[in-house]
């Protein structure tokens, strides 16, 4: 298939991240990356550019929308669509078909349609997934001329998109002192895990006040995060500590126990945080929210930290 394949990179150089997607060969490729950090790539053939690769990300971003999706292309879920209040009107599908029964395969759809233009046809694949932050959801599709002599091409394209749920991804680049293993990775590696994992990142304004300026084993947080959500009030807020290695980020557990569990005197109620600790990094969940809002954790950050450096390193206390 060398021949009638490319393998193309798509690097994105607000998150120092990559992903891969196979295409046909001598197709162009142009790619975007929304505002909210929605991902999109398209391929055409320049001797015909009716025939196209299109590919879309919602990235976490966009829930309305990725409900819309999530209802229009997988069987049986319009009327869950609909309990959103959305109404949706699925296209005259000529193949859906799931890509298993159970796991990230049960949240895969392969199918095919007529396009718009007469003469051609459409294959795609799509990938939901569910987080308490939202949904995933992933898309891929070829439109080709009902002459185009290249079905295994349009099936090893399919077939890479769905095995790897989407794009095979790559991770952020990391500088060359964060080369050397898994164990030096840096902070701002976490940061861009973290967006990637839908969590969008901003630094405390210098004329706010921090909520946990706290030093735990010798090392004060290195900085203190807004996640942007709808708690106004009072954002939640991640503490971020970083240590040499996984032994003094333990001491730096411990001493938080210490430091929230500590008998006040001034009559109210303390504030328990989540911690998540994998590795060389411990890092300190304040929930925001008010009377209104619910105090909900974002699970983003176990799965940030266990896409850094394994499932077996990461910890939640």
């Amino acid at each position: 298939m060398e021949d009638k394949l490319q393998a193309a990179l798509i690097f994105q150089g607000d998150t120092g991240s990559a992903y891969i997607l196979l295409a046909p060969a001598g197709w162009k490729a142009s790619a975007v990356t929304g505002a909210n950090g929605s991902l999109g790539a398209t391929f055409e053939d320049q001797e015909n550019p009716e025939q196209t690769l299109q590919y879309s990300d919602n990235a976490w971003g966009c829930r309305g929308c990725a409900v819309g999706s999530i209802g229009t292309y997988f069987p049986g879920k319009t009327e869950w669509a609909d309990e959103y209040g959305l109404t949706i009107i699925p296209p005259a599908f000529t193949e859906q078909y799931m890509a298993g029964t159970r796991g990230a395969d049960a949240r895969t759809v392969r199918y095919s349609l007529p396009a718009e233009a007469r003469g051609y046809e459409t294959a795609g694949t799509a990938y939901y997934d569910e987080g308490e932050w939202g949904y995933l959801f992933r898309k891929l599709e070829m439109t080709t001329s009902s002459a185009f002599d290249g079905q295994d091409v349009i099936d090893s394209i399919q077939g890479f998109f769905a095995a790897n749920h989407g794009p095979f991804l790559l991770p952020a680049v990391q500088n060359p002192e964060s080369a050397a293993g898994s164990a030096e990775y840096t902070t701002q590696s976490l940061y861009l895990a973290l967006e990637q994992r839908g969590m969008q990142l901003s630094l405390v304004p210098d004329t706010t006040e921090l909520m946990f300026n706290k030093q735990l084993a010798g090392v004060w947080p290195e900085e203190l995060l807004i996640d942007k959500t709808d708690t106004p009030a009072r954002p939640d807020r991640l503490s971020v500590y970083t240590y040499a290695d996984s032994l003094e980020c333990a001491e730096g557990l411990a001493a938080l126990k210490l430091e929230i569990n500590r008998t006040t005197n001034d009559g109210g109620a303390r504030i328990y945080p989540h911690v998540f600790r994998g590795g060389k990094f411990l890092v300190v969940y304040w929930m925001g929210g008010d009377s209104a809002e619910p105090y909900v954790y974002d699970k983003a950050i176990k799965l940030a930290l266990r896409s850094l450096e394994g499932s077996s390193a990461s910890e939640t206390d």
